[in-house]
């Protein structure tokens, strides 16, 4: 850092690809290096009074130790020559704290009473991505390290039948077509106002949580954390919202209610109410993250929508949000849910069908661009009254990197709006196609 301050966008140019913040142990040394890319991506001469004037404006001045420790910093360097050298043995040791905290996460695994087979499968996972996570900083990673690499992880796919990386959604038509949410990966689920969009992620969380066991961050800026864990009741019991906002329960939603109480109260589920928008929005949700990450590791993020969280309406803004969520996805290497409205094109009387396309992402193409699978949630019931299946909704993948897409791989599901619940249509009432 001190190179960085002295000789400036130079040695941040070379460093920027091997180094990331959250590679430094102090907080506010990954706060200095921060604003030194941020300078160094606007162009801006990077130095000891420009980064002090960057920090005095973002009110972190303080957090670094002050305007002195920046001075010290640039003084205690005679050379840029070793600077690399340096940023690599940060790295090295930020890989080995990963390291050690993954194989804390196995040991928990070890000692909860887990199948052999499953904690073996994280653990080779983890140790792959821990490896690969080492070719980043703009290394060229040789064909000798990398195919090993790949087809060990090919491999074991063979073996257990899944990634073993891969999340499940919970919902078995959905991860046949899919095969589930890989780390790193942003999954938008697009549907219009009113579609369900909310309860499709609060089944999925509630899939990952409580028949998975694993640890999930749900945020919302559109509902309270008291609103969301009635939802999350009524879903799992079974429960008519009206009758729970009511209270007028039946005697069998009362006896559901008792009888789940302490398994759901135990899910690791946990709620995020964010108030700010744009760049504060961001670092709220990624510092929870984080936390959470750090003490019981964590599977899955859901955003609940994208463009409340940006700081306007402006595609701008709303461009900045959506590549925000994807870096944040790949720092914390794990999937990301993010909700998406479509535009009020989709609503027209002269749209036939009202069926969505891509280019009814609200607000930018980046949103697209983004994301790594995109799902519409449609029910066809909502805009045709007559039609036969009041129940069915259709998830379908408009993009897929790695597989079909489109109404080929469409997957029918049931919604029962009354206890904002998906299910797997083969569940129940009888699958009706739609496309």
């Amino acid at each position: 850092m001190g190179a960085c301050l002295l000789f400036g966008g130079d040695v941040v140019g070379n460093l920027v690809d091997i180094l990331r913040a959250e590679d430094f142990y102090s907080r506010g040394h990954g706060l200095i290096w921060s604003a030194a890319v941020n300078l160094w991506d606007r162009g801006t001469p990077v130095d000891e009074i420009t980064v002090t004037a960057y920090l005095r404006d973002q009110g972190s001045l303080a957090d670094v130790g002050g305007a002195t420790f920046l001075a010290e910093l640039a003084n205690i360097v005679i050379t840029e020559s070793h600077a690399e050298h340096y940023a690599r043995m940060v790295v090295d040791k930020s890989r080995l704290r990963a390291l050690e905290a993954e194989a804390q996460r196995i040991l928990t695994s070890v000692r909860s009473g887990q199948d052999a087979a499953q904690v073996l499968d994280f653990a080779q996972a983890t140790v792959n991505r821990i490896a690969m996570d080492g070719a980043r900083g703009g290394e060229a990673v040789p064909c000798a390290k990398s195919v090993p690499l790949v087809l060990g992880e090919l491999e074991e796919r063979c073996r257990v039948g899944h990634d073993p990386q891969a999340t499940p959604f919970g919902f078995s038509a959905l991860d046949e077509a899919t095969g589930g949410m890989l780390p790193g990966e942003v999954i938008t689920a697009a549907g219009a106002s009113s579609m369900g969009k909310t309860s499709w992620a609060l089944g999925v969380a509630a899939n990952v949580a409580v028949r998975q066991g694993k640890t999930v961050l749900f945020v919302s800026k559109e509902q309270t954390v008291r609103r969301l864990t009635g939802w999350f009741l009524c879903r799992e019991c079974r429960v008519d919202t009206l009758h729970w906002r009511t209270g007028k329960l039946n005697d069998w939603e009362r006896r559901q209610l008792s009888m789940k109480r302490d398994e759901l109260a135990s899910a690791p589920l946990h709620w995020l109410a964010v108030d700010s928008t744009g760049p504060a929005a961001l670092r709220a949700v990624s510092a929870a993250a984080r936390r959470l990450q750090g003490r019981s590791g964590l599977a899955l993020v859901v955003v609940d929508y994208l463009q409340l969280f940006a700081a306007s309406d402006d595609a701008k803004d709303i461009s900045a949000m959506s590549h925000g969520l994807k870096g944040m996805a790949q720092r914390l290497n794990l999937p990301l849910i993010s909700l998406s409205q479509f535009s009020r094109e989709l609503d027209r009387q002269d749209r036939k069908g009202h069926l969505p396309k891509l280019s009814d992402l609200y607000g930018s193409g980046s949103i697209e661009k983004d994301s790594d699978i995109i799902l519409f949630v449609y029910r066809p019931a909502f805009y045709d009254p007559k039609h036969p299946d009041k129940r069915l909704a259709v998830v379908v993948p408009a993009k897929f990197r790695e597989g079909v897409r489109g109404t080929e791989n469409q997957v029918d599901m049931r919604f029962i709006p009354e206890c904002v619940r998906f299910e797997d249509a083969r569940q129940g009432e009888p699958q009706g196609g739609l496309f």
